[in-house]
């Protein structure tokens, strides 16, 4: 499954416009913790359903704000956990962190009851490292977290 990341694709750094936060606080009252979060460049709020499908509805020129160019990436949801939004001069893109998707392969196994079937690890292991090939046109940039 696919989750969208709101990223900012040009360089200025990332925001809101007024106009869209005060429309979009007016449709979500219980969500200004999401406006907060996405600002700081938290995947979590940055791929929040409701906020991303009202970008698209109000449109990424009218929602970004006076320096922003608000785009969306695509991002496995099995990846969601390892993405990091990496920051240059406002100029904002996507990147998994390998190293914590390997430890967390690895501490799952660790943590496992009873007999561990390694082949089972093995699968998702190829999995997980596939999705960071081209599907569907959507591509993923693998690297480590230094």
């Amino acid at each position: 499954m696919i989750k969208w990341v709101l990223v900012n694709t040009t360089y200025g750094g990332f925001g809101f416009s007024d106009e869209f936060k005060r429309a979009f606080l007016e449709r979500h009252p219980d969500k200004a913790h999401v406006l907060e979060q996405a600002r700081d460049a938290r995947v979590r709020a940055r791929s929040d359903d409701d906020l991303v499908a009202f970008v698209r509805e109000f449109g990424p020129d009218r929602a970004s704000g006076a320096c922003a160019r608000i785009g969306a990436e695509p991002v496995f949801k099995e990846l969601l956990c390892v993405t990091r939004i990496h920051e240059y001069d406002g100029l904002e893109s996507i990147n998994i962190c390998t190293e914590r998707l390997f430890m967390n392969l690895l501490k799952e196994i660790m943590e496992a009851e009873g007999p561990v079937d390694i082949e089972d690890y093995r699968t998702t292991y190829r999995r997980l490292k596939d999705l960071s090939s081209s599907q569907d046109g959507l591509s993923v940039t693998f690297q480590d977290e230094s």
